[in-house]
């Protein structure tokens, strides 16, 4: 029997890479591809963002430079169910809200899923939004 906690050990010892999981980019824009919000949603069975890019024709907020420069975001809320995906962002203290993402999402017969709604970026305005998965 393969004793993990050795196998682990070793690795961090040895300097060794783990399997990471795979993420994935959720990108929301409007028709024009200037209002959006992108999300690094990671692969487990609860709704994870591991990062976050909004971008407006005068502005960008990233959750980390390494994704776009950008001003801080954070989520500051988030749900997904089967039919509904709800994420709020708020500015790196938790104070300022930046951006509200509603998304509805539809199954096709041919079983694809199609994700769309509405966008409010804070002082900016709103707009409706497809989604897509990157």
């Amino acid at each position: 029997m393969i004793n993990l906690r050795a196998i682990l050990l070793a690795a961090a010892i040895g300097g060794v890479s783990l399997p990471a999981h795979a993420s994935e980019w959720l990108s929301c824009f409007d028709d024009t591809g200037t209002y959006g919000v992108n999300l690094l949603l990671g692969s487990t069975d609860k709704l994870s963002i591991a990062g976050i890019v909004v971008s407006t024709d005068k502005k960008t907020w990233a959750s980390s430079p390494e994704y776009a420069p950008g001003e801080g975001v954070q989520v500051a809320q988030a749900f997904e169910d089967a039919e509904t995906l709800r994420v709020d962002l708020t500015d790196d203290n938790f104070l300022i809200n930046i951006a509200h993402l509603r998304v509805f999402k539809a199954q096709l017969n041919g079983g694809e899923t199609i994700k769309s709604g509405t966008l409010v970026i804070t002082d900016s305005g709103v707009w409706p939004v497809v989604c897509k998965g990157e």
